[in-house]
């Protein structure tokens, strides 16, 4: 397979490659920034990780290398053909058809799915929720005990910060989020 190996200062540090379809990148980033007073600060790392698709509807994060760095370190990305590559940190798998409905990707129609940070919402629910809701229905909410740990799949927010979140089969969202997702205009462009 095709494969990067991740040099740091003549050390091998990691062989990545993709054994299905997705993507891989390498990334060195300089993030710099002034303090109260005007002294500027620095932070400097390396991150190498992709994206591997398991199946139309899911795929998984895959991360093998988070490291600052310092002044005067030397990276080098060598491309290789190898057989094997080294095991990743693999985050959970991420349902990539409707997580409230729970139809796949497939089976919506094209333009009609809005991708949130954790969790993605088709047009046909955000009009069925946001209908529920003007009507004075009570949505599918998650349970007592679930709204208590519930974060939004768009936003990140936690239950504690938002009046109300509405639950589906592999996603969260809150009300702010929920309005957002009805004024971006969904359909076949």
């Amino acid at each position: 397979m095709r494969c990067f190996e991740i040099w740091i200062n003549g050390q091998r540090r990691c062989t990545v490659g993709l054994n299905r379809n997705g993507v891989i990148s390498a990334t060195a980033t300089i993030q710099g920034w002034s303090r109260a007073g005007g002294e500027r600060q620095h932070r400097t790392d390396v991150r190498v990780g992709g994206l591997e698709k398991i199946d139309d509807d899911h795929s998984q994060h895959l991360d093998w290398l988070t490291t600052n760095l310092a002044v005067g370190d030397e990276i080098l990305i060598k491309l290789v053909d190898s057989d094997v590559r080294d095991e990743p940190t693999v985050e959970p798998t991420r349902f990539e058809g409707c997580g409230f409905c729970g139809r796949s990707r497939t089976e919506i129609p094209e333009g009609e799915l809005l991708g949130g940070a954790e969790a993605n919402i088709c047009k046909d629910c955000i009009i069925r929720l946001r209908d529920e809701c003007s009507a004075g229905e009570n949505p599918s909410t998650a349970t007592d005990a679930e709204q208590e740990q519930s974060i939004c799949s768009f936003c990140g927010k936690r239950s504690d910060e938002v009046p109300q979140i509405f639950a589906g089969q592999a996603g969260r969202i809150c009300q702010a989020c929920l309005t957002n997702c009805a004024l971006v205009p969904l359909g076949k462009r």
